[in-house]
């Protein structure tokens, strides 16, 4: 039995880096701000908003846009793409995964799904022709629905991304800044340069961020 055990044992203890690298964690030790370490719970914060204006502006459960990140070979960028393109097209998000992965590209992809360049913005166009990747067209999908949900300029956006913020710092800076009033540029900054963190604007502006779907909901109004 000893003989049989050991080996078993060992399989399990070395595969385990293996398990953890194919699955991402979305799990956070912590979620509560603490005034004695502000910064602590930043990723948990960043994540969650980012997490709830996805579940707010495609009408999906929050838990689902968790799980669905949890799978192999899905992305945050991914579904931000094709999540959108559901959105304008009425097509089910999973038939354009398919459709992607038989084509090999989103430009080969939607050529074969017969979508009019009419359908999509310009800037879409020329990052396609230009072979951008999902990075590049996650952040314009985030971007688009950050100005069409919550009146951001475009060019507070660009000046956003020229700063170095994330789709995540992009998407919570935007939603402050509408809580607050401020500039989204100038709560980036703060964060950026030290002087404050996500958890601290959070509690200073008054969000529940232990609930961020229905702070979302209440920022974004109605569809």
């Amino acid at each position: 039995m000893k003989k049989t055990f050991l080996p078993i044992l060992l399989f399990c203890c070395l595969s385990l880096p293996l398990f953890a690298r194919a699955m991402p964690c979305h799990c956070f030790s912590v979620r509560d701000f603490d005034p004695g370490q502000p910064a602590a719970a930043d990723p948990y914060f960043l994540a969650t908003t980012q997490n709830s204006f996805f579940s707010v502006v495609f009408g999906i459960e929050k838990k689902k846009v968790i799980f669905a990140k949890q799978k192999p070979r899905v992305t945050a960028e991914g579904l931000w793409i094709l999540y959108w393109l559901a959105q304008r097209s009425g097509k089910d998000p999973a038939q354009w995964k398919a459709t992607r992965k038989a084509a090999g590209s989103w430009p080969d992809a939607l050529s074969g799904a017969g979508v009019s360049e009419n359908l999509l913005p310009p800037r879409v166009m020329s990052l396609l022709k230009k072979g951008a990747g999902d990075n590049a067209l996650a952040s314009f999908v985030v971007d688009d629905l950050l100005a069409g949900r919550t009146g951001t300029s475009p060019k507070e956006l660009q000046g956003l991304r020229a700063e170095g913020a994330g789709d995540a710092e992009t998407i919570l800076a935007c939603l402050l800044a509408r809580k607050t009033g401020r500039q989204p540029g100038e709560l980036f900054r703060s964060v950026k340069n030290g002087s404050s963190t996500w958890g601290t604007l959070i509690l200073k502006a008054e969000m529940d961020g232990g609930n961020m779907v229905e702070e979302v909901k209440s920022l974004l109004g109605p569809d």
